[in-house]
Order: structure tokens, then sequence, then C-alpha cells
């Protein structure tokens, strides 16, 4: 028996439907109580879905970190979002298993990188200190329940996959960017709603790139304008977050994009640009103090937050010089510090974990850059792996300066999806060269 026998005819849009109504009606009443609790079958509704098929929950994992600290989390305080989406899919995987024959992950020669890297962090726990205990004991689980195996569950997905993921991520990203814009009033009322403004950001950033994708490789003008809507969407929520980071990344990413594609489709160019602008002269015209924070970056007194951001690092410079190799443990960096952790991914895997963690980082880190420029020059930034590449960019360089290892869940799993694309490339010159050497 196959799962894809159960299949229901337009069952995809009315998931999608459900959700989206779901998500409007709490927006639109302000309440929680009976209208969130109806929210509540969205969930269910999504929950049949991934019986069916999982994509939607590995999106749903995906943006979970920036939804949960917001209104569009109808789910009562004891159960946690993102651990609640992440068994979600599991079960779907296990099903997918049994009734589809799907194979567990393979595993190749990169893995022994991942070990080494899994080995860092366990060793860096160890480490720890009894005062920084709690918090260690919070990243050593975070990062091998919730960040590790995101990065082979991509692995169990096959091409034809990606058209709905696709979809999915553009679609929900949209959806819960433009319905988190009209909530609240700034990226403030977000940080004390109990949320916090750097994920909506990575959320809006994400959502941009995938809609930027269809927008310009689907065809009909009813999409092609249903996508640039949600691109406005996307662009409005990535200015009001006010992350720096994802702004200027999200940039980074999209000139790589247009780099290889736009330059034969003006129009498209033409389109985006008077959008962007247009947004831009909105957001400034309504809410000028939006571009303050960013306008820092340019001027002479940088402001708080990076001033603050280069003491964290000038500390943790000084910590490696004294405990370059064994680190000073898991969750030790919030002894020294408020902050809790350095805002960069190799200062904190070498302060916290050591030369074996700052080495597997990078490592891990430098090869799956390498995979992304090799598909990028290959494929040319066509195709349906080019919104996938170009997320894990963004991300990458955006959790350089922002996010901890407990929060690399999105970066794995983009990274998941960019090896997996790297080893099915490299596996097609080989059969090609197969064949062409027998043909001699």
């Amino acid at each position: 028996m196959k799962l894809q026998a159960l299949r229901l005819k337009g069952f995809d849009e009315l998931a999608a439907l459900l959700l989206s109504l779901c998500f409007f009606i709490l927006f639109l009443t302000g309440k929680r109580g009976i209208i969130a609790d109806f929210a509540l079958i969205g969930l269910i509704v999504a929950g049949v879905y991934a019986v069916i098929n999982i994509e939607m929950f590995l999106v749903f994992v995906t943006y979970a970190a920036a939804i949960k600290g917001t209104y569009l989390n109808v789910l009562p305080k004891a159960i946690d979002m993102t651990l609640l989406f992440f068994a979600l899919l599991i079960l779907g995987l296990l099903l997918h298993i049994i009734f589809n024959k799907r194979r567990f992950p393979s595993i190749y020669l990169f893995d022994v990188v991942v070990f080494f890297l899994s080995v860092s962090v366990a060793v860096a726990f160890l480490n720890t200190s009894s005062k920084s205990y709690d918090y260690g004991l919070e990243k050593f689980l975070r990062f091998f329940i919730v960040v590790l195996p995101f990065f082979y569950i991509p692995r169990m997905f096959e091409d034809k996959d990606l058209k709905k993921l696709i979809y999915f991520f553009a679609f929900f990203g949209a959806l819960f960017s433009v319905a988190i814009f009209l909530y609240y009033p700034d990226y403030r009322a977000i940080k004390l709603a109990g949320g916090h403004y750097l994920p909506v950001a990575e959320m809006a950033g994400i959502s941009l790139i995938f809609n930027i994708y269809l927008f310009i490789n689907e065809r009909g003008f009813l999409k092609k304008l249903l996508f640039l809507v949600f691109i406005l969407f996307s662009i409005l929520m990535l200015i009001k977050a006010n992350s720096r980071g994802a702004i200027l990344f999200s940039l980074v990413s999209l000139m790589i994009y247009s780099w290889y594609i736009l330059k034969d489709k003006k129009i498209y160019f033409l389109i985006l640009a008077v959008t962007v602008v247009l947004v831009v002269t909105v957001s400034l015209a309504v809410a000028p103090d939006l571009f303050k924070r960013f306008y820092l970056i340019f001027g002479r007194h940088k402001g708080l937050s990076i001033s603050i951001r280069l003491q964290v690092y000038k500390l943790a410079l000084k910590l490696i010089s004294k405990y370059w190799f064994t680190g000073i443990g898991l969750g030790g960096f919030a002894n020294y510090h408020y902050l809790k952790y350095p805002h960069n991914l190799f200062l904190e895997f070498f302060v916290e974990c050591g030369l074996l963690g700052f080495l597997s980082i990078s490592m891990f880190l430098g090869y799956l850059t390498y995979n992304a420029i090799y598909l990028i020059k290959r494929f040319k930034l066509e195709g349906e792996y080019t919104p996938f590449i170009l997320s894990l960019i963004f991300v990458e360089l955006f959790h350089m300066t922002s996010f901890s290892m407990i929060h690399l869940r999105w970066l794995v799993i983009f990274a998941g999806f960019v090896f997996m694309f790297y080893v099915r490339a490299i596996g097609g010159v080989e059969n090609r060269q197969k064949k062409e050497n027998l043909q001699v």
C-alpha cells in the first residue's frame, strides 16, 4: 500500500486555505479563547496532510521559530510549537518509509565532518561548569534534537518533491509575514509579545527569495501577479523587522541571482526594482524610524547594538587565547556576558568547543559553501535547486552575525538540501562519464 493512493483531489489547496482562514481570523478578531481553538482546525488538517505528504511540516518546522512567539501560535503554552511540528514531521517520514519503501538517509564521507562537529559539542557539554550547566544542557539537547537531524531529512526528498516545497516556503512565508506585519506596529512590539524579530526577519528573507524565484519562473499573468504581491508582503515584513543583517544579506543573495538570471529578463528586473523602490518609499513615508538602525552602519557612531557586538567579539577572542584547545564548555560564554553567546558561529564554537569545534564548523560551512558555488556554476541558478541555494547563502551569512548554535536549524535544513543536490549532480556526472566510456 502506498500513501499516495490516499491523495485527495485539491487537498493541498484545502489544507492551505483552512490554515490561511484560521490565521487571519485570529488577526481580525485579535482574540484568543474559542477563536484560537478554532484555529487548531488548520493544524489538524495539516496533520492529516502530513500523513499523505510531509512537505508542509518541513516548512512549518522551519518557520516555527518565527511564529511561535507571536499571536499566530494558537497552541497551549505547555506545548512547544517547534517540537510538535518536528514530531509530526518525523511521524510522517516514518509512515512514508513503512508504506512507500523510502530508504533512510544514505551516509557519505562528508558525514565524518558532521560526526566530529557532534563530538565537539558533546565534549564541550562534558566540560561545562556547574554554573552554566542548565544553559549548556539546553544547547546540547537543542543541537542534537532539533538541529542535527535536519541535515539528514532533506536526503529523503526526491526532486519531484521540490516543486511543492517551493510553493509552501513561498506561500506560508508570505502569509505569516503579512499577518505579523499587520498585527505588530514595530519590531519592539514583537519582542514585548515574547517573540524575537530576528527569526521573523529571517523568515521574511527566505519568503522573499522563494517568491522572487516563482515570479520569474511561473507562467501566467495571474500567477506572476500573485507572487509579486507575496514579494511585497515579504519586503514589508523584512523592513518592519528592522534587521540590518537580514536586509543586507537577502540583497546579497538576490544580487547573485540577478547576475545570472535577470540580465536576460530585463522586464522582470524592472518590475522587481519598481516594487522594491515603491515599498521602501511607502515605508519611509509611513514610518521613517524603520531605517534609523540601518543608517547607523554608515554613521560615525554605530549605535549600541554594534558597539556591544564589538565588545562581545573582543571578549570571545580573549577567552579563545586562554582556552583555545579545550574551550570553556558548552554555554560557558553566558558566565562572561549577558548576551550568552558571541553572535558569530566561528567564535562560539571556538570559545566553547575549543579547537575541534572551530575546525569542524569551519570544514562544515566551508564544504557546503563549495557545494553551493559548484551548483551555481553548473546550473547557472536555473531550475528548482535555485531558491534553496540562495536561501543557504542568505541564512549562512545572517547566522554569522546574529544567531547561536541552538538556532542552526534554519541553516542546517538548507545545507542538507544543497548537499543533497551536490551529491546528485556529482552522481549524474559520474554516470554520464561511465556511459561515454562504455560507448567508446
